[in-house]
C-alpha cells in the first residue's frame, strides 16, 4: 500500500480558528468556502507546476481536515494545527490520511496532543468523521462506575445513541471507565460498554471523551458501536 507524506504548508497558514456550537458533521466539504467564523488559509497563487498543484490540493485537504477535526469539539473556539499527515491509498477513490496534530480549545493556553485517522474522499473533495486519540503516552487510571466523571459521560453518551436512534429504544450501559491525563487541564475518558436496543439485540460499544477540569464540563463525548478498532493513529504514527 502506498503511504506518501501530505505537504503541509506553514503551521501559522495551517492553523484554524473556528466558532462553532456543539454539533457533529460527518463530513467537511473540501470543495466548499470557509463559513464565517473560520480562519484558514490554503492557497492564495494558482498553481504554476506539478508541484505547486500538489501543494494547493494538500493544501485543500489540510483544510478540510482541520475543520472536520475542529467539529467534533463542544467549545466556542478550536484552534488546531498539524504536525504530519500520511496519506494511504484505501480505494480507487478514497485515500487514508492518519497523522499527528496539536489543538487548542476556548481560552486555554494549552495545546494538546491527538492522533488521527480519516478517509478522504476524491470524487467528493470531502473528509469523512475522524477517529481521534486525544493526548498521548500518559497511563490510564481506572474510574469507578459510580464516580460522576463516569455517570455524565454514560448519560451524555446515550443521548447521543437516543438521538441516532431515535426510533428505536437504546440504553447504554458502560463497563469499563478509564482516564488519562491531557495536559494540565484537560482529562481524557475512556469507556467500553453496551448498547442495549431491546428486540434488536445488544452492540458492543467505545465511548470517548474530553473533559474540562477547570470548567468542569465536557468538551467532547463521542461514540462507536462494535468491538474496539485496532491501535488508533497516535500509535501509528509513533511506530514509524
Amino acid at each position: 500500500m502506498r503511504r506518501t507524506p501530505l505537504t503541509l504548508l506553514p503551521v501559522a497558514t495551517l492553523s484554524l480558528a473556528i466558532a462553532l456550537m456543539a454539533g457533529r458533521s460527518d463530513d467537511v466539504d473540501a470543495a466548499t468556502p470557509p463559513q464565517a467564523g473560520v480562519i484558514a488559509q490554503a492557497s492564495v497563487t494558482a498553481p504554476g507546476s506539478r508541484v505547486e498543484a500538489e501543494q494547493a490540493l494538500d493544501a485543500t485537504v489540510a483544510a478540510a481536515l482541520i475543520g472536520a477535526v475542529a467539529g467534533q469539539f463542544d467549545e466556542k473556539d478550536v484552534e488546531v494545527r498539524l504536525i504530519d499527515v500520511d496519506v494511504e491509498d484505501a480505494s480507487l477513490r478514497d485515500r487514508q490520511l492518519i497523522g499527528r496534530g496539536e489543538l487548542r480549545l476556548g481560552d486555554s493556553d494549552e495545546w494538546i496532543a491527538f492522533g488521527f485517522e480519516a478517509l478522504y474522499d476524491t470524487v467528493e473533495s470531502v473528509v469523512s468523521y475522524p477517529r481521534l486519540t486525544v493526548g498521548e503516552g500518559a497511563t490510564a487510571d481506572p474510574v469507578s462506575l459510580d464516580a460522576s466523571i463516569a455517570r455524565t459521560l454514560g448519560d451524555r453518551a446515550e443521548t447521543a445513541l437516543t438521538n441516532e436512534f431515535s426510533q428505536q429504544p437504546v440504553s447504554l450501559t458502560l463497563e469499563d471507565v478509564r482516564s488519562i491525563d491531557a495536559g494540565g487541564r484537560y482529562l481524557r475518558v475512556e469507556a467500553s460498554g453496551t448498547a442495549d436496543f431491546g428486540r434488536e439485540g445488544n452492540a458492543a460499544a467505545q465511548v470517548h471523551g474530553l473533559f474540562d477540569q477547570q470548567k468542569d464540563r465536557w468538551v467532547r463525548v463521542s461514540y462507536e458501536l462494535g468491538e474496539a478498532p485496532a491501535p488508533w493513529a497516535a500509535n501509528r504514527v509513533a511506530s514509524r
